[in-house]
């Protein structure tokens, strides 16, 4: 049995969908909430709420790598979830064979599945640029 790595398809999802020039966004409602990464030179560096370091995040075509002081993970993200593009703009997206419904304002997105997916419960991401 494969382990979704939830918090890599969080982070995935949300540097693909938000807006240019995003410095710092933190998952504000639903898994692993507080969880905070703000943008470096190197990549993403993340942070639970409590404050506890969660190494240098980046992505690459579907790959999502988490640097931290004990060396570099990678997590290949096509075996968690599709990413259906077409005239450069993402069309669908689906984690586990089922829709994630994404929506968004001026500060959040939040993505959503039916019941079964690992969206059932909304996660919101509020973002921001400094």
């Amino acid at each position: 049995m494969i382990t979704t790595p939830i918090l890599h398809i969080i982070f995935y999802l949300a540097v693909l969908f938000m807006p240019a020039g995003t410095t710092k966004f933190t998952i504000s409602s639903g898994f692993e909430s507080g969880m905070t990464w703000v943008h470096q030179t190197d990549g993403w560096h993340a942070a639970t709420q409590a404050g506890r370091d969660s190494g240098i995040w980046t992505g690459s075509g579907l790959s999502v790598f988490v640097k931290k002081s004990s060396g570099t993970s990678e997590t290949d993200m096509s075996r968690f979830l599709a990413v259906d593009t077409g005239a450069d703009q993402v069309r669908q997206v689906s984690v586990g064979g089922r829709p994630v419904g994404i929506s968004s304002t001026k500060s959040t997105i939040t993505f959503s599945q039916e019941t079964g997916g690992i969206f059932a419960k909304p996660v919101i991401i509020t973002y921001s640029a400094d």
